[in-house]
């Protein structure tokens, strides 16, 4: 990257990486233990797994990166996504298709197949880490006979901020979307119950 960290800010963040986990996991079990509060063992799963994989991917070995956070994170995270909204999609479309719009038949459409799914994700994947390489790693690019133009550091800034923000900000999105509250009616029924529960909460929705 454009640069590296130095060595002081390494126990720091390696300290918030171990603290902050814990405290979550303190505050899980208390509530549990202590409030009564149902223990979420999927949730619970889901985090340690990504952690894991996380922790395992932060590396400068290639080959281990590109298995623990391509595929343990990132093949799961498309999964769930797939399933949530394709049953969000199917339910909306069963119960009330007036109140569809283009975007709602775009979703639809692009979660008719799975391999029309995956397709789309191998084709913003790859057009993602060519620009990548472009601009900032140039690893692959040139083995293949083609070398990118030299990028000032201004502009190779501005290409990293622009191609860290969908990285960055989808941990921040994913605090609220997949958030188990009234405010996101039907995603509780998308990842745990059946159809006709999913089609009694969108009709209420509607109502």
């Amino acid at each position: 990257f454009l640069f590296r960290l130095p060595v002081a800010a390494t126990v720091p963040l390696y300290t918030c990486y171990v603290v902050v986990p814990l405290l979550w996991t303190l505050r899980v079990i208390k509530r549990w233990a202590v409030d009564g509060a149902a223990f979420n063992i999927g949730k619970f799963a889901i985090m340690a797994i990504q952690y894991i994989a996380w922790y395992m991917g932060s590396t400068d070995h290639r080959l281990t990166a590109l298995g623990f956070h391509n595929l343990f994170h990132g093949v799961a995270s498309m999964l769930l996504v797939y399933h949530v909204a394709k049953r969000r999609v199917s339910t909306w479309r069963r119960v009330s298709p007036s109140t569809m719009k283009w975007q709602d038949r775009l979703n639809e459409f692009l979660l008719a197949s799975p391999w029309r799914y995956v397709i789309i994700m191998v084709i913003l994947g790859a057009m993602e880490e060519l620009s990548w390489d472009y601009f900032v790693n140039r690893d692959y690019l040139p083995q293949f006979g083609y070398r990118p133009p030299r990028f000032s550091k201004r502009q190779r800034a501005i290409a990293t901020s622009f191609l860290m923000l969908p990285q960055l900000s989808h941990y921040f999105l994913d605090g609220f979307i997949w958030r188990l509250t009234l405010k996101n009616p039907g995603l509780r029924e998308a990842l745990l119950s059946d159809d006709r529960s999913m089609g009694e909460v969108m009709t209420k929705k509607e109502d």
